[in-house]
């Protein structure tokens, strides 16, 4: 049942990623990631809340909510919640050292993959009649 909770409130994390995403640059100015932007951030506010909430207030009878709502949810929203959460986990942590160094080589190393994906993919295209 757990699984299958995830799993539909991962695909309603996913439409809305879909429809905000179409909806949000019809009311923005061109040039700019502004849907992207906004959604990472309301993933970041909701999974604030998530967190105090289900650490914090819920009784064990609502764990598998939690779960759908933040695994579930928010995964298929956007990942960057669960970033940010866990490079704030490790600040409260007193992981200082290992909290700068996720919250900076997830960025940039995420970036150097995906330079290296568009150049693997380019280099493969190059082979394919």
């Amino acid at each position: 049942m757990r699984i299958l909770l995830i799993a539909l409130f991962g695909l309603a994390g996913v439409l809305s990623r879909y429809g905000l995403g179409l909806a949000i640059p019809r009311l923005a100015p061109a040039g700019f990631p502004f849907a992207t932007l906004l959604i990472n951030l309301l993933g970041c506010l909701l999974i604030g809340m998530a967190f105090v909430l289900g650490q914090h207030r819920l009784s064990a009878g609502f764990q598998d909510l939690w779960l759908a709502v933040t695994v579930g949810f928010l995964g298929g929203f956007t990942t960057f919640s669960s970033y940010s959460l866990d490079a704030f986990k490790l600040f409260e942590a007193g992981e200082s050292l290992k909290a700068l160094a996720y919250f900076g080589l997830s960025p940039l190393l995420g970036l150097a993959c995906t330079y290296v994906g568009i150049q693997l993919a380019r280099g493969l295209s190059r082979l394919v009649p």
